[in-house]
């Protein structure tokens, strides 16, 4: 049973890793505004609207941290709109490689060790970990939400800033996935921790009793 334990608690550290990466992190909703007023000219000239009438080109997407680095890797000139955003990107960087670290913690102390309370403790930290990088990244989305950097001054595609706005940038499934994670590393251990001492406790009251008879 202990080695069955060892293993589930290593998979689920090592389920938080696999969603940072390939989860899908960001959800984000943004306007196509070209798309809203060709919608409405049309409409009102002939009665055919694209779609329906109240069709403005919203869009929503959700990428991996996978794809972000795929549709980013192939530019390499220098962005003053990424250069601007570089100090607040610095807390949502460190807190998602904290967040690695604690996982890649969590996964070796499953493996080599039976200690409940540390991995209890361990996944608590995973928690913080989130929480404060679910803030930084708030902080650091902020000025597209607020339009002060364009879709197409982040991407360097000028013409896209003037057709597109972005309304809602958040984390979303895989970072609820890492923490569902770590609360079930939690529960686990501490459910393997409340087993353990209930079948302790009726071996010893068992063994008592043996005792008394003889």
């Amino acid at each position: 049973m202990k080695i069955v334990d060892r293993v589930v608690c290593a998979l689920i550290s090592l389920g938080v890793i696999i969603a940072a990466f390939f989860a899908p992190l960001i959800h984000w909703i943004y306007q196509i505004t070209v798309y809203g007023l060709a919608n409405g000219l049309l409409g009102g000239l002939t009665g055919e609207y694209i779609g329906n009438a109240n069709d403005q080109g919203i869009t929503e997407d959700d990428m991996s941290l996978y794809n972000i680095y795929d549709m980013l890797k192939g530019n390499n000139e220098p962005n003053p709109n990424l250069e601007t955003l570089a100090p607040r990107a610095k807390p949502v960087v460190i807190f998602f490689a904290l967040t690695l670290v604690i996982a890649l913690v969590a996964m070796f102390v499953s493996i080599f060790s039976n200690a409940k309370k540390t991995l209890m403790g361990i996944g608590a930290c995973g928690i913080v970990s989130l929480i404060f990088l679910k803030s930084s990244f708030d902080k650091l989305v902020a000025p597209i939400v607020e339009g002060k950097i364009t879709l197409g001054g982040l991407l360097d595609i000028p013409l896209l800033g003037m057709v597109t706005k972005v309304d809602t940038v958040n984390l979303s499934g895989g970072w609820v996935m890492m923490i569902m994670l770590f609360a079930v590393l939690i529960i686990w251990n501490l459910s393997f921790m409340l087993t353990s001492e209930k079948e302790t406790e009726a071996v010893r009251k068992k063994t008592t009793e043996s005792s008394k008879k003889r």
